[in-house]
Formats: C-alpha cells, sequence, structure tokens
C-alpha cells in the first residue's frame, strides 16, 4: 500500500559566505499530509567546521527538535503537535576553522517518518549542496537525488538523539593526517562517510510506528506549582503574623 504523505527535502544556504566567516545551512522539509515526526540525518565536514547550533526557525511551543552531532553526522529527531503544519526549518550554523578558500560539502537522508495523523510517510528525495568560497564571495551547487532504498530505514547503530551510543561509527575523516591531504583525497573520504551511513541505515528495516512520536507530550508548567505554593506560603505567614499582633494588642489591652 502507498502512504498518504510524502516528505520531500531540501538544503540552502546563506549567500556571500566569506573564507572564515561563520554561515547558516538550512534543511527544509515538507510533507504534503502534515507533518507528525520525522527521524533524519545530516552530514558536514568536520574537519573543516564546527557546528556551532542546530535549531527550529521560527520555532513554537507545538514544535520539538532533537539530535546528536557525532564527529559530522547528526541525527535528527523532528516533531510537531496539536497544530498542522506542511513544513519546518531547521537552521545549522558553522564555524569554519580556517579562513581559506575552500568547499564545503552537505548532505541530508531520510530513516523514518509519520505524518499528522501517525500514518507512514515516505521520502520521495534527499538533498546534496555543496558551497565553493572564495574572497569574492560563494558558489552553491545544490542537488536532489532519489534514493529509495533509503527510504524508512532505522540504523543498525543506535546512536540516535535519544540514545547516544558509546559505538561510534567508524570513517576515515577525523584523523589529524586528513587535512594534509589533496582536495581529492578529502572528496573521497566525504564520499566514503556518506556511503557508510547509508549502508547502515538500509542494513534493518523496521516497523515505521515503532517510532515514539507519543513521547513530546504536554507536561505540567512547575512555574504554576511553584507560584501556588508561594502563595499559601505567604497566607500562612500571614495568619501567623496576624494572630501574634492580635494577642499582643489583647495582652496590652488587658494590661
Amino acid at each position: 500500500m502507498y502512504a498518504e504523505s510524502n516528505i520531500k527535502m531540501s538544503l540552502s544556504a546563506d549567500e556571500n559566505i566569506k573564507p572564515g566567516k561563520t554561515f547558516n545551512v538550512i534543511l527544509n522539509i515538507s510533507d504534503s499530509g502534515n507533518l507528525g515526526a520525522v527521524h533524519a540525518w545530516f552530514i558536514y565536514d568536520s574537519t573543516k567546521l564546527k557546528l556551532k547550533s542546530c535549531v527550529i526557525e521560527g520555532k513554537t511551543s507545538e514544535e520539538y527538535l532533537k539530535y546528536n552531532d557525532a564527529e559530522g553526522e547528526i541525527n535528527l529527531i523532528y516533531m510537531i503537535k496539536n497544530r498542522p503544519s506542511k513544513e519546518a526549518i531547521i537552521k545549522f550554523r558553522f564555524e569554519p576553522y580556517k579562513s581559506e578558500e575552500t568547499t564545503y560539502k552537505f548532505s541530508s537522508g531520510f530513516f523514518e517518518a509519520v505524518n499528522f495523523k501517525q500514518e507512514k510517510s515516505v521520502c520521495t528525495s534527499v538533498p546534496n549542496l555543496t558551497i565553493s568560497v572564495s574572497q569574492s564571495g560563494s558558489a552553491i551547487t545544490q542537488k536532489s537525488s532519489n534514493n529509495p532504498e533509503s527510504q524508512n530505514k532505522t540504523p543498525q547503530s543506535q546512536n540516535d538523539p535519544e540514545n547516544n551510543s558509546k559505538n561510534k561509527k567508524q570513517t576515515s575523516i577525523g584523523s589529524s593526517s586528513s587535512k594534509n591531504t589533496s582536495n581529492t583525497n578529502e572528496n573521497d573520504e566525504y564520499s566514503e562517510k556518506e556511503k557508510n551511513l547509508t549502508k547502515e541505515q538500509n542494513s534493518n528495516d523496521t516497523v515505521i510506528h515503532e517510532f515514539d512520536v507519543t513521547s513530546h507530550e504536554s507536561k505540567t508548567d512547575s512555574s504554576v506549582i511553584l507560584t501556588l505554593i508561594g502563595f499559601v506560603i505567604i497566607v500562612i505567614i500571614s495568619v501567623i503574623v496576624t494572630k501574634v499582633t492580635v494577642n499582643k494588642l489583647r495582652k496590652k489591652y488587658m494590661e
């Protein structure tokens, strides 16, 4: 049976990025049947960039984001409740380690998702983004490719946002020696990193409804409880002070 909704993902970035300057990469996730919960991954080159933040653009109280960054492999879960929405915008902010002309590569993919009605959603495409940075500015290349094999898969490794695994994926990126290799070798290593993650996500097919879409429940506001406790304490103290004052006045009057 075909799903009632399709997930579409795309990547974009700031314009006119200069060497050594912080910049943003935007992951856009949309669902034709309104978003519910999405488990996805995002890859960047951790030998060149440091992740400063990962946030929901224009976040509301209805939205939830949990992510884990393991050496440039970000595993993230996005959820929304009580308010139908067809689109989520997640912003990654990066800081380069060096001020030099270079090329940054980013990619994102899909593990599993359900729509607002908790029905299975499938991803129709996965995005890739390349940014060439120079003193004169930046050039951005965007690509989207069909990847049906990656749909509705769960990673073999349990290195996800809700359960930080001690078993990190083995990749060729991250060693100090890789920083001194040629651009060709860097590209090969980065491609190999993407292949390793794709193999893991394809190795274990799991029922989509095992994805925990109910973990983001409404919780009692602790500030309200504290306010009520404080009010009760104030009332009790006021009563005690009043009784003491009355007793003193009576004693003084009797004298």
